[in-house]
């Protein structure tokens, strides 16, 4: 257990950009409950990296990061968990340049229109169009 406990202490400490000691005896109790809850060190990095994004955007404080508040509190971070795998499966990668330009030159119509029953052949249809023009200029 000593040796799951190193390691989601370094995923964390590698995840958030902190160096925080491992030696304090509440530290190794915290995390040896959190992980007799069934984390991993993988659910570690992943919210961790996922929350320090969120904080360079500004979307979250960066005292979202703090041990006691991420690691100490195994509902909230249950809840970040599933946020963040939420996000993932939600997540849609930005279009490459190719997919942009397959894109712009798409055809907009959905469907091509029905081909009319009573359709003629165009020299017939030109035909009669250029006997009405002659009538009329005349």
């Amino acid at each position: 257990m000593r040796d799951r406990i190193e390691q989601c202490h370094r995923a964390y400490c590698q995840a958030t950009g902190q160096e925080i000691r491992l030696n304090a005896f509440d530290r190794e109790r915290v995390w040896y409950e959190f992980l007799a809850l069934g984390f991993t060190v993988e659910d570690v990095g992943l919210v961790g990296r996922f929350l320090v994004r969120a904080v360079e955007k500004g979307d979250r404080n960066p005292g979202c990061l703090r041990f006691r508040n991420l690691i100490g509190r195994p509902d909230d971070f249950e809840e970040e968990l599933q946020l963040v795998r939420a996000a993932m499966r939600n997540f849609k990668p930005a279009p490459t340049e190719k997919e942009k330009t397959i894109r712009a030159f798409r055809p907009t119509a959905s469907a091509p229109e029905p081909v009319s029953m009573d359709a003629r052949p165009a020299k017939e249809v030109v035909g009669k169009l250029i006997d009405e023009l002659r009538r009329a200029a005349q």
